[in-house]
C-alpha cells in the first residue's frame, strides 16, 4: 500500500489523536464507562449465481480445446522443421515450410542468398541439425490467433560429435476463414513478434 504524503499523513494523525483525547477527557469528566454494544451480525450474502465449473470456463475461450490442440501440434511441427538443417534440397525444404504458413509470412521466410549459402556450407561440411519441441504454455489467445511458447532443443551433429542447445520459441498461429490454422510468425520468446499483440490491444 502506498503511504500518504507526509503533509496529509500529519493532518490525519493530528485529527485522530485529538479525537481520541476528547473521548478520554469526556469519559473521565463523567466517570462513566463507554457504552460498548456488540455489532449486529450481518448475514453472509447469498451468491447470486451458481459456482463456475470447468465446462463453463471452456465456453469462454474463443476456440475449443480440440482446435487449440491442433494449433499447438502444428506450431510444434513447424518449429521443429524451421530449426532443422539436413541434406534435403533447399526448394523442397522451403516448400514444406510454406505449407504451414500464411502467405505474408511465406514472403518474409523466402531465403536470401546469405541463407542459402549458409545452409549449403553447413551441409557441405557434413553438419546437420535436428530439433525437438513441445508446447510449454499459451502466451496470448484471442478470437483469430494464439501464440504458443515452445521449449525447443536443437542437436548439432558433426564429425566430432553432438551439441545440444535449448531455446524458448514463440509461435503465433492464426485461424483462417475455413477453420484451418496457419503459422503467422516464429521468434525467440523474449523478442516481440508480428501478431503477438493484436491491433487495438494495449502492449503491456
Amino acid at each position: 500500500m502506498n503511504e500518504l504524503p507526509l503533509s496529509r499523513k500529519g493532518v490525519i494523525t493530528t485529527i485522530t489523536t485529538a479525537g481520541i483525547a476528547a473521548v478520554i477527557a469526556a469519559l473521565i469528566a463523567t466517570d462513566t464507562e463507554p457504552d460498548v454494544t456488540s455489532p449486529t451480525p450481518v448475514a453472509d450474502p447469498s451468491p447470486s449465481t451458481e459456482p463456475f465449473d470447468v465446462d463453463q470456463v471452456l465456453e469462454w475461450l474463443p476456440h475449443n480445446p480440440e482446435a487449440l490442440v491442433e494449433a499447438g501440434q502444428m506450431a510444434v511441427e513447424f518449429a521443429e522443421l524451421y530449426t532443422t538443417v539436413s541434406d534435403e534440397s533447399m526448394d523442397a525444404y522451403y516448400e514444406r515450410l510454406y505449407s504451414y504458413t500464411t502467405s505474408d509470412y511465406a514472403d518474409r521466410l523466402a531465403p536470401g542468398a546469405g541463407v542459402r549459402s549458409t545452409r549449403e556450407s553447413l551441409i557441405g561440411e557434413g553438419i546437420t541439425i535436428s530439433s525437438t519441441a513441445h508446447v510449454e504454455r499459451v502466451r496470448t489467445l484471442v478470437d483469430e490467433q494464439v501464440t504458443f511458447i515452445l521449449a525447443a532443443t536443437t542437436t548439432t551433429n558433426t564429425d566430432e560429435g553432438q551439441q545440444n542447445e535449448d531455446y524458448e520459441l514463440a509461435v503465433t498461429m492464426v485461424a483462417t476463414d475455413d477453420g484451418q490454422w496457419q503459422v503467422h510468425d516464429l521468434q525467440l520468446a523474449d523478442v516481440g513478434q508480428s501478431g503477438d499483440v493484436p491491433e487495438g490491444m494495449p502492449d503491456t
